[in-house]
């Protein structure tokens, strides 16, 4: 679930705030996509 968006600007990235299993963690927006609309389509297999 992304929480937030983060605009730089500096050089550095803009960011990506996301949460899942009640964790959040920060992203390069670049690197973040949306699969689904209300719930992921695909899950992720990992820790």
């Amino acid at each position: 679930k992304i929480k937030d968006i983060i605009p730089t600007r500096s050089r550095e990235p803009n960011k990506v705030v996301c949460e899942k299993d009640g964790k959040e963690f920060e992203a390069i927006k670049d690197y973040v996509f949306i699969v689904g609309k209300t719930k992921p389509v695909i899950t992720l297999e990992g820790k």
